[in-house]
């Protein structure tokens, strides 16, 4: 394992925002077992290819390393690249814009990483997980990933995020008072959705169209007119891919219990 590496580290003079930290860093938590914890990362976007991740954190986690020896190039170009003979796993729950998302880093282990991080994300694994997020400006990315990213608050910072993501859904789905009009408790018919039962709710030049075309406001026919063309799609049964031949992906869910853990773990810190 190496030291702290020379003129790797360019984000750390970046202004404090209160609660919330500057980019590129960001919080989230680590999962390994029945054990969960904080976790500080950031992005460097000069640290290629292996992300990094400090002694002190995999024996916290509670990881064991893997030996392999692996290096990273660091970000001022005469530094000598850095070398591990160890790697971890490290399984990460960000809560992104309210809702949680899992990441999986392949890290080198180092002794100690700057500005007291635990995990440093590599250029190559920002752009393929999307956590390139974080290296964008703070108010860009505030309106795109939420406060609970990078707030020192976790409870208050996703509430306020599902308070923002509630403001939006009024603003560009539906109002808050035109939800009121919906009754949810009837049966909704994809056969019938078209039918207007009040003609004069309508605009004049709906009725006006309506009046020329009464057909649009009946039920759909079980069968189509007959003097319409039959479809004949061209497409080869042969070569059309199959669901079951598809190989099952299995997606990580977060379970209730780790949720609270990681809300307990936020609350104790």
């Amino acid at each position: 394992m190496a030291s702290k590496p020379p003129a790797f580290w360019n984000h750390v003079d970046t202004p404090d925002l209160g609660d919330e930290l500057p980019p590129p860093f960001g919080i989230g938590h680590a999962i390994h077992k029945d054990n969960t914890n904080r976790c500080r990362f950031a992005i460097d976007t000069m640290c290629r290819p292996i992300s990094a991740v400090t002694s002190a954190f995999v024996k916290q986690m509670g990881y064991v390393p893997r030996p392999q020896r692996v290096s990273t190039t660091l970000a001022h170009p005469s530094a000598p690249p850095v070398e591990s003979n160890e790697m971890i796993t490290c399984e990460m729950i960000i809560h992104w814009n309210g809702k949680r998302r899992t990441f999986f880093l392949d890290c080198m282990v180092w002794d100690k990483l700057p500005a007291n991080q635990d995990v440093i994300v590599s250029m190559p694994d920002a752009l393929d997980t999307g956590l390139i997020a974080f290296a964008l400006p703070h108010e860009w990315r505030r309106g795109w990933l939420g406060t609970a990213a990078f707030s020192g608050k976790l409870p208050i910072a996703l509430r306020n995020d599902l308070s923002m993501a509630a403001a939006l859904h009024s603003e560009l789905v539906m109002d808050e008072k035109d939800e009121d009009l919906i009754d949810i408790s009837q049966r909704i018919s994809l056969t019938e959705a078209h039918i207007v039962t009040d003609v004069m709710s309508l605009t004049a030049a709906q009725q006006y169209w309506l009046k020329q075309f009464p057909n649009l406001n009946k039920h759909i026919p079980a069968e189509a007119h007959p003097d319409l063309p039959k479809f004949d799609p061209p497409f080869n049964e042969k070569q059309m891919e199959q669901y079951q031949d598809r190989p099952p992906s299995k997606i990580p869910r977060c379970s209730p219990k780790l949720q609270d853990n990681v809300v307990r773990v936020w609350c104790e810190q």
